[in-house]
């Protein structure tokens, strides 16, 4: 076999090899891999990558030198009247010189130095890894090489966004990420985070340009919690006013900082909101188009507030008076005659 083309989708991966036309041939595929450890509170971190090649096929591939396409790639199928896609925001592709003669044998098994992966940089909204070292592929098994040395930003907290409703609840908060690309693109990939080298959730990390900011959650954390309180104030044939209450409360031995959103659907009511509470209570709750979201404006990052350790809490009050839209007589009429 020479001079063959790989290519990775999602479903299915195949390896493009150029003999008298291309044939796929599936089950080889490549994809980043990311693994973050949050060492302290202040986020104080490592971050690495690694390439994972896999030959999922019964044969074994000799590897002179390829290249590693990330991002957006797509390919015409052979026949031409079906275009196959990846559905997710990236893709990967990689080109490779591949050998079979008998003389390339002594310089495979000679091998005694990891390969090396190089950036190459952007072609045509692609990014391009190259790796000029030989290596083997073993047949169902997978070669996994350090990738970029890239540059982020973590910010973590705890979080939570509600819908409006008329009930009490009393809800846990999630454990909350953000990672913002400094330095490099990141191809999508699995990423894993742990916290002082302890597992805590594993997702895919999107396709990210520089200065880009990927956030995600990672579970419930059971020692942040909300008590939301619910009080009907009036009521009306087409309005309704509550009073609600909130108190965040914190019992873990480290100050934590949280996020709170609550959305009401505006489609067929008209909301008014008017904030209650002390002058500092009120400073941290932002009415939003679509509800409130509470921010603490006095504080170094303006998209948290924070609670204090052992027990401490916060205490948010509000009153929300919704207007549901009224049926018009037209309205009614139309109803009536269908």
């Amino acid at each position: 076999m020479t001079n063959p083309d790989f290519y990775e989708f999602s479903e299915p991966k195949y390896l493009y090899s150029i003999i008298n036309k291309k044939k796929p041939i599936e089950s080889i595929s490549w994809s980043p891999q990311y693994d973050l450890n949050i060492l302290s509170d202040d986020c104080r971190h490592t971050f690495q990558s690694f390439a994972e090649i896999t030959n999922g096929t019964k044969q074994e591939y000799k590897i002179n030198r390829t290249e590693l396409f990330g991002g957006d790639v797509c390919l015409q199928k052979e026949n031409g009247t079906k275009r196959r896609r990846n559905r997710s925001r990236s893709r990967s592709r990689s080109l490779s010189d591949t050998s079979d003669d008998d003389d390339d044998e002594d310089e495979f098994n000679s091998i005694d130095i990891i390969p090396t992966i190089g950036v190459l940089g952007e072609l045509a909204g692609l990014y391009l890894y190259s790796i000029d070292q030989p290596f083997l592929l073993l047949p169902n098994s997978s070669f996994v090489l350090p990738f970029i040395n890239a540059t982020i930003q973590i910010s973590k907290c705890v979080s939570l966004t509600l819908p409006f409703s008329s009930h009490t609840q009393i809800r846990k908060l999630q454990r909350k990420y953000c990672i913002e690309s400094i330095d490099k693109f990141l191809p999508t990939g699995s990423i894993t985070i742990r916290e002082q080298g302890r597992l805590v959730g594993v997702t895919t990390l999107p396709d990210m340009a520089v200065g880009d900011k990927h956030t995600f959650s990672s579970g419930q954390d059971p020692d942040v919690t909300l008590n939301r309180q619910v009080k009907l104030i009036s009521k009306e044939r087409h309005s309704a006013m509550y009073a609600v209450h909130l108190t965040f409360k914190n019992v873990k031995s480290i100050p934590v900082k949280f996020e709170y959103r609550e959305i009401i659907d505006n489609s067929n009511t008209q909301s008014k909101i008017i904030i209650k509470g002390s002058d500092e209570q009120r400073a941290q709750i932002q009415v939003i188009e679509n509800g409130i979201q509470i921010e603490n404006k006095n504080s170094t990052d303006n998209h948290h507030s924070m609670l204090a350790a052992n027990g401490g809490e916060q205490i948010y009050e509000y009153e929300i008076n919704l207007n549901h839209s009224k049926k018009s007589n037209s309205y009614r009429k139309r109803r009536r005659e269908e």
